[in-house]
């Protein structure tokens, strides 16, 4: 059983720095960093898990179920949730997968190179005090594209780890891994990334 007590934000400290340093370049005209997180954090996720739940409806796509019970206090009160998240999914042939993930890590990689384009032009712009605060938030952004851009290369070169399994009326699956520094990564998990 999980308990949560608070808003998920507060869960990350990165991500709820991030916030706060979007907000921050945001009350002075910079809105690059805040367009990054709408993007990457809110729309690509959304628009993945929508292509993966028409694909599982097509039968083209395998997503394990991961279910997991949750107590959330609203109000002081206890709630009882089943939560059911997101998890890699199988796919019917390598070629899908490779396409899936491409497509997917190559849209991210766009949307992060036009933010960090729109940040160095809306902080050329900017009073030279607010450089700190841009640069820190190209930092975080430069080191996210350079980690989506390793993916799609991973990708794009076969350089990808392929795990096959069957499933209960025996049909193969397959499952893409990044291998990030020796330890394999799910690639959705890469692809969903901040």
């Amino acid at each position: 059983m999980n308990y949560q007590t608070s808003a998920l934000l507060f869960y990350s400290g990165k991500i709820f720095a991030g916030v706060l340093l979007c907000l921050f370049l945001g009350f002075f005209g910079i809105t690059a960093p805040a367009f990054y997180l709408l993007f990457v954090g809110l729309i690509i996720p959304l628009f993945i898990s929508l292509r993966l739940h028409s694909l599982k409806e097509r039968g083209v796509v395998m997503l394990p179920a991961n279910n997991s019970e949750w107590i959330v206090y609203v109000n002081g009160i206890p709630v009882r949730e089943a939560r059911n998240t997101l998890s890699n999914p199988g796919f019917f042939s390598i070629d899908r997968a490779r396409l899936f993930f491409a497509s997917a890590a190559g849209v991210k990689c766009c949307v992060q190179l036009a933010s960090i384009i729109l940040l160095v032009q809306q902080v050329s712009e900017a009073p030279g005090w607010l450089y700190l605060a841009a640069a820190i938030a190209l930092g975080w952004m430069g080191y996210s594209l350079w980690q989506s851009t390793r993916a799609l290369q991973s990708v794009l070169t076969r350089q990808w780890l392929i795990q096959s399994r069957d499933s209960a009326s025996g049909s193969q699956w397959y499952f893409g891994y990044y291998d990030a520094s020796g330890k394999a990564t799910a690639a959705l998990d890469s692809v969903l990334k901040l």
